[in-house]
C-alpha cells in the first residue's frame, strides 16, 4: 500500500510543475492520475487499503461516476474497509448526492460513540429522505437518550441485538421496546421486520401506519430479523398467533431478511432468505392459530398468480385454510381494510391493486 501511495502522492507533486491548465484538461489520463492521487492522500489518512479504493473507483467509473467523486466516496471508511461498493457510488451519483453530505452522515455517531451507518444503511436513509431527521434525532441527546437506553435495557432479553440503526427505525416506525417482548394475550400477532432494507422501502409512514391499526386490535410483538431461524424461534414462542406479517424484500422465489442475501453477496447463507425449500417454515405455519392471517409484506412473491411456482403459493399450501395475503407485482405499500379478519390491499407503483390472495384459487 506505501508503494502505491507513494506513487500517487508523488504524481500530484509533480502536477505543481504545470501551469498550464489547457495541457491538464487536454490530457485525460494525466487528468484521471491526479484526481486519483489527491483522493488517495484523503484515503490514507483515514488508512484506508489504496487498492480497494482503486477496485472501488474503477467499478463505479464503469457506470459513468468521475473517478475524483468515486475515489473521494470510497476512502470513506468503517475500520480499514471502503464503505459502499461501487454500486452504491454509482447510485448515489445518479441522485446528485453531495460528498460532504455523505462523509457527514457516514460519520454520525451514537449517543455512546459509536458509528452507526453501515454502506447498505446509509443508502437506505439517503433514499428514504430521512437524512435530517437521522441527524437531528442523534443530536439530541436530551429529548432522545432516554428512548435509547430504554431499547438497551432489553437487549439481554432478544436473540438479535438491536443496532443503534435499528434503535433509529424503531423511531420512525413508533416501535417501543415492550414491541420487542413475548405477549401473551388472546389475540397475538408478530411483525417479522427485515434487518436489510437497501432502499428505505419499509422506513415511511405507511409501514407505522399499518403498525397502528394492527395494535388496535391485536397485542403486537416485533422481530428485526436478519435470517429464517429468528422467525421460526418468534412463531414457536407464540401460541395461538392470529396475526403473521413478513416483510422484506422480496420476489417470487421468496424473501430476503439479510443484507448478503438482498445484495445477493457470494457470502450469503441459505437462511438469510425464505424461499420454496424452507420445509421449516410450512411445518411452523401448522402452529398459527386456524383462523389466523398470513401477509408478505413484499414485492412479487405472487408473481404468475395461480398458475405460477410462486412464494405466495408455496406458503398458502402449507396454511391449509388460513388466509394468505400477498402481492404480484412490485409493492410500495400495504392498506389495512379492516382488521377482524385482516384485510387489506398491495399497492403498486403506479397506485393500482396488485394484492393476490391464493386461497381463492381453484
Amino acid at each position: 500500500m506505501r508503494g502505491l501511495a507513494a506513487l500517487l502522492v508523488g504524481a500530484l507533486s509533480l502536477s505543481h510543475s504545470f501551469s498550464a491548465k489547457a495541457q491538464v484538461q487536454s490530457d485525460e489520463p494525466y487528468q484521471m492520475l491526479m484526481s486519483l492521487a489527491r483522493s488517495a492522500q484523503r484515503a490514507v489518512r483515514n488508512g484506508v487499503d489504496l487498492s480497494a479504493v482503486r477496485e472501488v473507483s474503477l467499478k463505479a467509473q464503469g457506470r459513468g461516476v468521475p473517478i475524483e467523486y468515486a475515489t473521494s466516496l470510497a476512502s470513506i471508511a468503517l475500520g480499514n474497509q471502503p464503505m459502499l461498493s461501487g454500486a452504491q457510488i454509482s447510485e448515489l451519483y445518479a441522485t446528485d448526492a453531495e460528498e460532504d453530505s455523505i462523509w457527514e452522515l457516514a460519520s454520525t455517531r451514537d449517543f455512546d460513540n459509536r458509528t452507526i451507518l453501515s454502506g447498505a444503511s446509509l443508502m437506505a436513509l439517503w433514499k428514504s429522505g430521512r437524512i435530517f431527521d437521522f441527524q437531528e434525532f442523534w443530536s439530541n441527546r436530551h429529548r432522545n437518550q432516554e428512548y435509547v437506553q430504554r431499547f438497551e435495557k432489553i437487549q439481554p432479553r432478544l436473540q438479535r441485538l438491536l443496532t443503534s440503526w435499528d434503535i433509529y427505525r424503531c423511531s420512525v416506525l413508533g416501535l417501543a421496546p415492550e414491541d420487542f417482548l413475548l405477549c401473551r394475550s388472546q389475540k397475538p400477532a408478530l411483525l417479522v421486520y427485515p434487518a436489510a432494507d437497501h432502499n428505505g422501502a419499509f422506513l415511511n409512514d405507511e409501514v407505522s401506519t399499518m403498525i397502528r391499526q394492527v395494535r388496535e386490535e391485536y397485542s403486537l410483538r416485533v422481530v428485526f430479523a436478519d435470517s429464517e431461524k429468528l422467525l421460526y424461534n418468534a412463531v414457536a414462542r407464540t401460541p395461538n398467533l392470529q396475526l403473521l406479517i413478513i416483510a422484506g424484500h422480496g420476489d417470487p422465489e421468496g424473501i430476503a431478511l439479510g443484507e448478503d442475501a438482498l445484495l445477493q453477496r457470494a457470502t450469503a447463507t441459505e437462511g438469510e432468505k425464505l424461499t420454496r425449500k424452507d420445509v421449516e417454515l410450512i411445518g411452523l405455519l401448522h402452529r398459527l392459530s386456524k383462523h389466523a392471517t398470513v401477509v408478505l409484506y413484499s414485492c412479487a412473491t405472487g408473481a404468475g398468480m395461480c398458475r405460477g411456482s410462486n412464494f405466495a403459493n408455496y406458503v398458502a399450501s402449507g396454511a391449509e385454510k388460513r388466509r394468505v395475503i400477498a402481492a404480484n407485482a412490485p409493492v410500495t405499500g400495504f392498506l389495512v381494510e379492516s382488521l377482524t379478519p385482516l384485510r387489506g390491499m398491495m399497492r403498486a407503483a403506479d397506485g393500482t391493486d396488485c394484492t393476490y390472495l391464493p386461497q381463492h384459487c381453484p
